[in-house]
């Protein structure tokens, strides 16, 4: 039996941006008053959108963030993204051979637009 379509998450498994999105938000976390590596961060926040990470920030720190933080630090993310994220080894193969045999993929994530294009 052949399914329908396929459909892959996009972080870590057709691109390698885990390390990169966990880098810098450890970064960004520690310049805020909680040092964190980028190990730390991701047995964290792995595949929480800022969104839902921000009130665990917040309940750590004890304050809020400052205005426009997660825009910040998404736009941080994005250039990071464009600058340095490299397909998953076999991710290009897999797909253009999934063209080749006609079978429908799509991608779904929690990362932004702006995030999956760059």
């Amino acid at each position: 039996m052949q399914p329908e379509l396929i459909i892959f998450d996009c972080d870590g498994v057709l691109i390698d941006s885990e390390g990169i999105a966990a880098r810098l938000i450890a970064q960004n976390l520690t310049e805020h008053g909680w040092p964190m590596t980028a190990q730390e961060n991701q047995a964290l926040f792995l595949g929480m959108s800022m969104t839902d990470m921000q009130p665990m920030v917040e309940a750590h720190l004890g304050r809020k963030m400052p205005a426009g933080w997660r825009d910040a630090l998404a736009r941080d993310l994005i250039v990071a993204l464009g600058a340095e994220a490299e397909p998953v080894a076999g991710a290009r193969q897999t797909l253009e051979r999934l063209n080749a045999l006609g079978m429908p993929w799509r991608v779904a994530s929690n990362s932004s637009d702006a995030e999956m294009a760059a």
